[in-house]
Protein backbone atom coordinates (compact mmCIF):
# COMPACT_ATOMS: atom_id res chain seq x y z
CA UNK A 1 0.00 0.00 0.00
CA UNK A 2 1.58 3.28 -1.07
CA UNK A 3 1.45 5.56 1.85
CA UNK A 4 1.36 9.69 1.84
CA UNK A 5 4.15 10.78 0.47
CA UNK A 6 4.95 13.67 -1.91
CA UNK A 7 7.95 13.49 -4.10
CA UNK A 8 10.07 16.66 -4.82
CA UNK A 9 11.96 17.95 -7.39
CA UNK A 10 15.73 18.44 -6.83
CA UNK A 11 17.31 21.95 -5.92
CA UNK A 12 17.14 24.36 -8.68
CA UNK A 13 15.69 25.82 -11.14
CA UNK A 14 11.77 24.71 -11.20
CA UNK A 15 11.13 22.52 -14.13
CA UNK A 16 8.03 22.98 -15.88
CA UNK A 17 5.48 20.55 -15.02
CA UNK A 18 4.73 17.39 -17.52
CA UNK A 19 2.91 15.11 -14.68
CA UNK A 20 1.52 16.59 -11.52
CA UNK A 21 -0.23 13.74 -8.96
CA UNK A 22 -2.52 14.78 -6.22
CA UNK A 23 -3.59 13.35 -3.08
CA UNK A 24 -4.10 10.16 -5.50
CA UNK A 25 -6.44 7.21 -4.01
CA UNK A 26 -7.25 4.27 -5.36
CA UNK A 27 -8.96 0.55 -3.36
CA UNK A 28 -10.19 -2.68 -4.35
CA UNK A 29 -12.62 -3.48 -1.95
CA UNK A 30 -11.34 -3.16 1.39
CA UNK A 31 -7.81 -3.64 0.06
CA UNK A 32 -6.32 0.01 -0.01
CA UNK A 33 -3.76 -0.13 -2.80
CA UNK A 34 -3.18 3.72 -2.97
CA UNK A 35 -3.19 6.03 -0.66
CA UNK A 36 -2.92 10.19 -1.09
CA UNK A 37 0.01 10.02 -2.83
CA UNK A 38 1.48 13.16 -4.99
CA UNK A 39 4.22 13.90 -6.77
CA UNK A 40 5.48 16.30 -9.50
CA UNK A 41 7.44 15.07 -12.72
CA UNK A 42 9.45 18.07 -14.41
CA UNK A 43 10.35 18.37 -18.26
CA UNK A 44 13.94 16.48 -18.43
CA UNK A 45 13.29 14.51 -15.51
CA UNK A 46 13.66 10.85 -14.11
CA UNK A 47 11.43 9.36 -11.64
CA UNK A 48 10.97 6.26 -10.54
CA UNK A 49 8.49 4.17 -8.09
CA UNK A 50 10.28 2.44 -5.55
CA UNK A 51 8.59 -0.54 -3.32
CA UNK A 52 7.59 -3.94 -2.77
CA UNK A 53 5.15 -6.34 -4.52
CA UNK A 54 1.66 -5.09 -3.62
CA UNK A 55 2.55 -1.03 -2.55
CA UNK A 56 0.28 0.56 -5.31
CA UNK A 57 3.33 0.85 -8.07
CA UNK A 58 1.54 -0.67 -11.18
CA UNK A 59 -2.06 0.86 -9.93
CA UNK A 60 -0.40 4.67 -9.69
CA UNK A 61 0.98 3.90 -12.92
CA UNK A 62 -2.02 2.47 -14.04
CA UNK A 63 -4.10 5.08 -13.48
CA UNK A 64 -1.56 7.36 -14.46
CA UNK A 65 -2.06 5.99 -18.16
CA UNK A 66 -5.91 6.38 -17.79
CA UNK A 67 -6.52 2.55 -17.49
CA UNK A 68 -7.62 2.41 -13.85
CA UNK A 69 -9.95 5.21 -12.94
CA UNK A 70 -8.55 6.51 -8.95
CA UNK A 71 -11.61 7.08 -6.33
CA UNK A 72 -10.38 10.29 -5.42
CA UNK A 73 -7.33 12.78 -6.49
CA UNK A 74 -5.88 14.30 -9.64
CA UNK A 75 -3.85 13.96 -12.47
CA UNK A 76 -2.64 16.53 -14.55
CA UNK A 77 -0.47 15.98 -17.63
CA UNK A 78 1.02 18.93 -19.68
CA UNK A 79 -1.75 20.56 -17.09
CA UNK A 80 -4.58 18.58 -18.73
CA UNK A 81 -6.72 16.86 -16.28
CA UNK A 82 -7.18 13.55 -17.71
CA UNK A 83 -10.63 12.91 -15.74
CA UNK A 84 -11.51 16.20 -17.71
CA UNK A 85 -9.54 15.63 -20.92
CA UNK A 86 -8.90 12.04 -21.66
CA UNK A 87 -8.09 11.63 -24.63
CA UNK A 88 -6.22 15.20 -25.28
CA UNK A 89 -3.95 14.28 -22.04
CA UNK A 90 -3.10 11.09 -23.16
CA UNK A 91 -1.83 11.56 -26.78
CA UNK A 92 0.91 13.52 -24.83
CA UNK A 93 2.06 10.05 -23.22
CA UNK A 94 4.53 7.02 -24.36
CA UNK A 95 4.82 4.30 -22.36
CA UNK A 96 5.82 0.33 -22.33
CA UNK A 97 2.56 -1.52 -21.47
CA UNK A 98 2.68 -2.64 -17.50
CA UNK A 99 -0.07 -4.85 -18.53
CA UNK A 100 -0.46 -7.97 -16.46
CA UNK A 101 -3.56 -10.27 -16.28
CA UNK A 102 -5.32 -11.00 -13.36
CA UNK A 103 -7.18 -14.47 -12.79
CA UNK A 104 -10.48 -13.82 -12.57
CA UNK A 105 -11.74 -15.65 -9.45
CA UNK A 106 -8.75 -13.90 -8.14
CA UNK A 107 -10.01 -10.60 -9.03
CA UNK A 108 -13.47 -11.64 -7.75
CA UNK A 109 -12.95 -12.53 -4.62
CA UNK A 110 -10.17 -10.34 -3.46
CA UNK A 111 -10.59 -7.71 -5.28
CA UNK A 112 -14.75 -7.67 -5.82
CA UNK A 113 -14.54 -7.36 -9.36
CA UNK A 114 -16.60 -9.23 -12.10
CA UNK A 115 -17.19 -9.32 -15.50
CA UNK A 116 -20.79 -9.87 -15.03
CA UNK A 117 -21.63 -6.88 -13.32
CA UNK A 118 -21.78 -5.75 -17.66
CA UNK A 119 -24.91 -7.78 -18.02
CA UNK A 120 -26.30 -8.54 -21.11
CA UNK A 121 -23.23 -5.99 -22.64
CA UNK A 122 -21.03 -8.81 -22.06
CA UNK A 123 -22.72 -11.43 -24.60
CA UNK A 124 -22.13 -9.11 -27.11
CA UNK A 125 -18.21 -8.46 -26.13
CA UNK A 126 -18.29 -12.39 -25.94
CA UNK A 127 -19.68 -12.78 -28.98
CA UNK A 128 -17.50 -10.33 -30.78
CA UNK A 129 -14.41 -12.59 -29.65
CA UNK A 130 -15.57 -15.64 -30.67
CA UNK A 131 -16.78 -14.50 -34.16
CA UNK A 132 -13.55 -13.05 -34.78
CA UNK A 133 -11.62 -15.89 -33.74
CA UNK A 134 -13.23 -18.19 -35.65
CA UNK A 135 -12.61 -15.88 -38.42
CA UNK A 136 -9.23 -15.54 -37.54
CA UNK A 137 -8.88 -19.48 -36.91
CA UNK A 138 -10.50 -20.16 -41.00
CA UNK A 139 -8.07 -17.28 -42.15
CA UNK A 140 -5.40 -19.52 -40.85
CA UNK A 141 -6.22 -22.64 -42.08
CA UNK A 142 -7.08 -21.55 -45.61
CA UNK A 143 -3.08 -20.05 -45.49
CA UNK A 144 -1.94 -23.13 -44.31
CA UNK A 145 -3.94 -25.29 -46.40
CA UNK A 146 -2.98 -22.92 -49.92
CA UNK A 147 0.90 -22.38 -48.97
CA UNK A 148 1.83 -26.01 -46.71
CA UNK A 149 2.80 -26.26 -43.39
CA UNK A 150 5.85 -23.56 -43.82
CA UNK A 151 3.06 -20.83 -43.30
CA UNK A 152 2.76 -21.29 -39.74
CA UNK A 153 5.57 -19.48 -39.00
CA UNK A 154 3.59 -16.39 -40.32
CA UNK A 155 0.20 -17.53 -38.48
CA UNK A 156 1.74 -18.06 -34.79
CA UNK A 157 2.41 -14.08 -34.64
CA UNK A 158 -0.58 -12.65 -35.83
CA UNK A 159 -2.69 -12.45 -32.35
CA UNK A 160 0.61 -10.81 -31.01
CA UNK A 161 0.76 -8.62 -34.15
CA UNK A 162 -2.94 -7.41 -33.44
CA UNK A 163 -3.02 -6.86 -29.48
CA UNK A 164 -1.78 -3.12 -29.64
CA UNK A 165 -4.69 -2.57 -32.03
CA UNK A 166 -7.08 -4.51 -30.64
CA UNK A 167 -6.53 -2.17 -26.76
CA UNK A 168 -5.59 -5.18 -25.31
CA UNK A 169 -2.87 -3.30 -23.36
CA UNK A 170 -4.02 0.15 -23.26
CA UNK A 171 -6.29 2.54 -24.08
CA UNK A 172 -6.46 3.02 -28.09
CA UNK A 173 -7.02 6.78 -27.61
CA UNK A 174 -3.05 6.28 -26.45
CA UNK A 175 -2.22 5.11 -29.82
CA UNK A 176 -1.17 6.82 -32.76
CA UNK A 177 -3.53 8.45 -35.42
CA UNK A 178 -2.65 5.77 -37.93
CA UNK A 179 -2.91 2.76 -35.54
CA UNK A 180 -6.68 3.93 -34.28
CA UNK A 181 -7.62 3.79 -37.80
CA UNK A 182 -6.53 0.51 -38.06
CA UNK A 183 -8.39 -0.39 -34.56
CA UNK A 184 -12.29 0.94 -36.03
CA UNK A 185 -11.97 -2.12 -38.21
CA UNK A 186 -11.13 -4.44 -35.53
CA UNK A 187 -14.06 -5.87 -33.73
CA UNK A 188 -11.57 -6.81 -30.85
CA UNK A 189 -10.57 -3.25 -30.08
CA UNK A 190 -14.41 -2.74 -28.73
CA UNK A 191 -14.26 -5.38 -27.00
CA UNK A 192 -11.60 -4.24 -24.75
CA UNK A 193 -12.02 -0.74 -24.61
CA UNK A 194 -15.72 -1.25 -24.40
CA UNK A 195 -15.91 -2.13 -20.47
CA UNK A 196 -13.71 1.03 -19.56
CA UNK A 197 -16.18 3.31 -20.85
CA UNK A 198 -19.79 2.42 -19.28
CA UNK A 199 -17.88 3.20 -15.93
CA UNK A 200 -16.03 6.37 -17.33
CA UNK A 201 -18.29 7.83 -19.69
CA UNK A 202 -15.71 9.25 -21.51
CA UNK A 203 -14.05 8.35 -25.25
Amino acid sequence: MASANEFRSAPGAPAAKVLAVRELCKSYGKIVAVDRISFDVGRGEIVGLLGPNGAGKTTTINMILGVLEPDSGNIRIEELDIAANRSRALERTNFTAVYAPLPGLLASTVFGLSFFAYGLALVQFLLALFVFGIALGVFACAVVLRLGPAAEWFIWPIPALLSPFAGVFYPLSTLPKWMQLVSNLLPPAYVFEGPSRPKRGLG
